[in-house]
């Protein structure tokens, strides 16, 4: 049964902090039975106290967690596939209320035309009718996923509290379902293994003693109102308050740590309205510290006072890899709450969920995957067989994600399918987003020696074939392919190598050369090599290859042992030949440390001349040679797969995915300077027939189709970028200038400029 008691808190002064600033209170009376002195080492409501807080062990390791947003909005189950009033909160289905508020949206026409414009939101708490809902099922099927904890969204942005609060009758118990759901969860999970967690919005959007409105932060006071006619309508089962947050939000979440001892409190709005959080955190970490038998507690980045044990993103990825802990949350389509108007042709597909899971674990992440029950609290088929799906798959690959942590990559731009890694008890994984075919080719960078395997999981242990070319490491497929192994939609590597307890211990190499040089004329190439082990590394060797006919001095050199978290440098003078065509070339370094060796490259570009000057934005400057692996943003990690010939070595002027827009008419502006043709590329979700942002200026300036597409890597991956060709040639000297970057318009990227010499 759920365990309910008072818990002694630090004592310390009632701070709001909020969008609007912070003010100072009287003192708040600590919750009944704590003691008159707070015990040795409690935490005090100060940020730099709260901080001293350490992220649990067990959250880190978890890797999978179940978010569950249900609540009254899961009745009308609508939001706009297409996109509503507001970014953002158009295709969430839990934001049903503040968009049927917001006229001209579809939420608000759709309500009027469906329900009639003098039915109220919470007409739908009444409706709200759970009689399809089944903890225990619920609890089995999160168990199928593979999930370690889940967390439950106690109270939304509507105010509709999922537990039998004191501070207000706006809750299930009172109204509507007429049960404790906070509690029937909770209770059915504890004889399970499965961390708990609640999530609870700081903020109600038309709570009288203070709304939130989010374009202007904590401005309403007034209550609901009905939107068609401007008339107030009852905030239904609301008991007055003088102080929203010292007479309702602070003390509903006291109850939620009194009632159900949550492992994970998931805030979320604190940052935009005035909180009470520093005292909060401080009880909750406090009655976590001192009970007979301690638990570990964690909570994120979204209490409002910049404090927190895991920052959360969502619906996207880091970009490379995090040490610090951080949770991806997202759900299955688009929306958290259940949108009936979601076809599966919007949800992920087994296939996408798992690569994304695998994405996040190789940065340092957790996943939080959202389930959005219906109405009556059954889970959608389509959604249950996704979260079996990844369940299924981490049955075979687990030993990669439970329990594992970053290698010093997540992903490998040599590889000839996306591959992601992961290390565990010290042993290196790499996981296939795809098959890889006959062979998997992976950098060069893996650490190994002669006795290295290479394993599949999934097909019975059997090594698998390997050697190392260069900056390349080619493993040979088993001849069954893809039937060789019980796993789906991606395929793990256990690399292991005997001696070898700890595959982050490994010495780490980088090279730095200069990014461009000169035919004739010599540069110097630096390799500098890292000891990140606890423990002196074997005697260090290092060997720079250049390209045929290039000259280096020395080629090698001995940097002998080293301690822990030494770094030391050697330094190559090379030499390319006078006549060297102009091109990107790649230098490698072999680094070894007793039978383990490794393999770093960096390319360096010879000869290249911008072909124009980039008078503006000065971010997009300079232009940079157009080859494959060129980064084609200045602020994202998307690398050239693949390039039309004609564009090869041509001057690649980057796109940034920043704040212009379609009103800026000079985005971009270039000085050619010789005679040349201009290409540009763009993401094809913006093309008319996607309904998306297509710029005017492409064919008012006489820009035209080729037929040909530039296909993209990295972590934030494009569609295959559809080229234009501008019909006339540019004379030397001209200034040309391009407008209208969309990136943040939400139907498509920026674009990308390619000048070339004629």
């Amino acid at each position: 049964m759920i365990t309910r008691r008072a818990v002694p808190v630090g004592a310390g002064v009632l701070v709001i902090a909020g969008a609007l600033g912070a003010a100072a209170a009287e003192p708040t009376p600590a919750p009944t039975g704590a003691p008159a002195t707070a015990p040795v080492g409690d935490y005090e409501p100060t940020v730099e106290s709260l901080s001293r807080h350490e992220t649990p062990e067990w959250f880190t390791d978890a890797k999978l967690g179940i978010f569950i947003h249900w609540g009254p909005y899961s009745v009308p189950a609508y939001a706009p596939p297409g996109g509503g009033a507001r970014p953002g909160s158009d295709v969430y289905a839990e934001w049903y209320w503040y968009e049927m508020n917001q006229p001209g949206s579809p939420t608000h026409q759709h309500h009027a035309e469906t329900y009639g414009e003098d039915v109220p939101y919470d007409a739908f708490v009444e409706q709200w009718n759970p009689v399809r809902f089944d903890p225990e099922q619920w609890l089995d099927l999160f168990a199928d996923a593979g999930a370690e904890y889940f967390v439950l969204v106690s109270k939304h942005h509507d105010g509709v509290a999922l537990w039998d609060s004191d501070t207000t009758d706006r809750d299930t118990v009172a109204m509507g379902p007429r049960r404790d759901l906070v509690a029937d969860l909770f209770e059915a999970a504890d004889d399970r293994s499965m961390r708990t967690g609640l999530y609870y919005s700081l903020a109600e959007w038309y709570h009288p003693a203070g709304g939130w409105d989010p374009p202007r932060g904590h401005s309403l006071e007034e209550g609901p109102v009905n939107p068609y006619t401007g008339d107030p309508v009852p905030y239904t089962g609301y008991v007055p308050v003088s102080d929203d947050v010292l007479d309702h939000q602070y003390p509903q979440m006291l109850e939620l740590v009194d009632r159900f001892d949550p492992d994970i409190i998931w805030c979320d709005i604190g940052p935009h309205v005035p909180h009470n959080s520093n005292e909060f955190m401080a009880f909750y970490y406090n009655q976590a510290k001192n009970r007979p038998q301690p638990k570990d507690v964690a909570v994120n980045d979204r209490c409002g006072n910049d404090v927190h044990d895991f920052v959360t993103r969502e619906y996207r990825n880091q970009p490379a890899i995090d040490p610090n802990p951080w949770e991806a949350t997202r759900g299955l389509g688009r929306s958290f709450g259940y949108n009936a108007e979601e076809g599966p042709e919007v949800y992920l597909s087994a296939d996408q969920l798992i690569d994304s899971f695998v994405d996040t674990v190789s940065k340092n992440g957790n996943l939080l995957l959202n389930i959005g029950p219906m109405a009556d609290g059954s889970i959608p088929d389509i959604q249950a067989d996704r979260v079996r799906a990844l369940g299924a798959w981490l049955d075979v690959n687990g030993e990669a994600i439970r329990g594992a942590t970053y290698w010093t990559r997540a992903d490998d731009a040599h590889s000839n399918v996306p591959v992601r890694y992961t290390v565990n008890d010290g042993v290196l994984y790499a996981t296939a987003l795809q098959w890889p075919g006959e062979e998997l080719v992976l950098s060069g960078e893996v650490p190994l020696a002669a006795g290295s395997t290479i394993t599949l999981l999934g097909s019975g242990g059997e090594p698998l074939p390997w050697r190392r070319d260069g900056r390349q490491v080619t493993v040979t497929m088993p001849a069954a392919g893809a039937a060789a192994t019980t796993s789906e939609h991606a395929y793990t590597f256990e690399i292991s190598t005997p001696g070898l307890t700890d595959v982050r211990d490994v010495v780490r190499t980088s090279l730095d050369v200069p990014d461009s040089a000169e035919p004739g004329e010599s540069f110097v190439a630096t390799a500098t090599v890292t000891n990140p082990g606890d423990r002196h590394s074997a005697s260090v060797r290092v060997e720079l290859g250049v390209p045929a006919g290039w000259s280096v001095a020395p080629r090698r050199d001995v940097l002998g042992p080293m301690a822990p978290d030494e770094s030391a440098t050697a330094e190559f003078v090379v030499t390319p030949p006078a006549g060297t065509a102009t091109d990107q070339y790649q230098l490698t370094v072999v680094t070894s440390a007793a039978h383990v060796g490794q393999v770093t490259g960096a390319p360096v570009v010879v000869g290249f001349e911008s072909a124009v000057d980039v008078v503006a934005p000065a971010k997009l400057s300079p232009g940079v040679m157009a080859v494959e692996g060129a980064e084609y943003y200045v602020d994202r990690d998307v690398t050239l797969r693949s390039l039309p010939a004609e564009l090869r070595g041509a001057t690649m002027i980057r796109g940034a995915n920043d704040d212009k827009r379609l009103t800026d008419p000079e985005y971009l502006v270039v000085d050619a300077r010789r005679d040349l043709d201009l290409y540009v590329a763009l993401d094809p979700r913006g093309a008319p027939e996607n309904g998306g942002w297509w710029p005017a200026w492409l064919e008012e300036l006489g820009f035209r189709p080729t037929g040909e597409e530039i296909a993209s890597a990295g972590d934030d991956a494009q569609p295959a970028l559809r080229l234009f060709k501008l019909e006339r040639p540019v004379a030397a000297g001209e200034r040309i200038v391009l407008g209208g970057n969309g990136a943040t318009t939400g139907s498509s990227g920026t674009y990308v400029t390619f000048a070339v010499p004629r």
